[in-house]
């Protein structure tokens, strides 16, 4: 049985000024993880202003997840939904 994780971006901008100054330079790539293994995925962003990272679940804010990497070190069942990363300038 394997474990599916999967990954969308979101961009939050401080105002609509800053929309052209925040781009998404490599987006989280799309992985199979076997329960048990580790599962680790990325976003690289550059803007103008300082850059600010939440990672979700299922909608969900996870706590202390707050760096460009998010790291599942041994994946259970309990990790299955969809996960998202909200980036924020400012």
């Amino acid at each position: 049985m394997r474990n599916l994780l999967l990954f969308s971006v979101i961009l939050v901008c401080a105002s609509q000024s800053s929309i052209a100054a925040l781009q998404i330079v490599r987006q989280p790539q799309h992985q199979i993880v076997w329960l048990g293994g580790q599962a680790s995925y990325s976003v690289v962003a550059n803007g103008a202003k300082k850059i600010t990272y939440q990672w979700q679940k299922d909608g969900e804010d996870l706590p202390g997840q707050t760096k460009s990497t998010l790291r599942i070190k041994k994946t259970t069942p309990n990790d299955r939904g969809v996960y998202t990363v909200r980036v924020s300038d400012g």
